[in-house]
């Protein structure tokens, strides 16, 4: 597990050994990604959910299902949130400068959150966020190395 820069990217050896790869030939525009990203999210009941067609509905939402299969907030948004990323992500910098980009703006958008970014790849890319609640900590293992696949996360500090 490695720790990068003052923001806490954290990844394992396998997330490692991926991002260092050589730079992709095809590049993708990060910040136009991120914005379609964050153009996508809404706050509902205290959870930042993405919703990709605009089909959430508040009002079908039970929320006492919600916490019964998912145990809190933090597992609900995680598991709702799931967004595929293009191969072209999986290099250091432009895997950075997304995360920070996309971190930025939703810190932007819901300026009274914090959130973790997920990011994990076997065969493909996948991300994966919440926003951190002291207490309900991270919803993945602070020990990367246990995971199979690819993993990182970004925690603002």
């Amino acid at each position: 597990m490695e720790r990068f820069g003052e923001n806490m990217l954290t990844f394992n050896k396998k997330m490692k050994d991926l991002l260092g790869q050589k730079k992709s030939s095809n590049p993708v525009n990060i910040e136009q990604l991120c914005e379609s990203i964050i153009s996508k999210t809404r706050c509902i009941n205290d959870c930042v959910l993405y919703d990709e067609c605009a089909q959430l509905d508040e009002k079908a939402i039970n929320w006492d299902w919600v916490l019964k299969v998912n145990s809190d907030l933090s597992g609900y948004e995680v598991n709702r949130n799931e967004i595929f990323l293009a191969d072209e992500l999986f290099y250091k910098d432009a895997m950075i400068e997304f995360l920070t980009g996309l971190n930025s703006q939703l810190q932007n958008k819901f300026a009274d959150k914090r959130f973790c970014l997920i990011v994990y790849y076997n065969d493909v890319g996948v991300l994966r966020f919440h926003t951190y609640r002291e207490e309900e900590g991270l919803w993945l293992d602070t020990d990367l190395e246990k995971y199979e696949e690819a993993v990182l996360y970004f925690l603002d500090e």
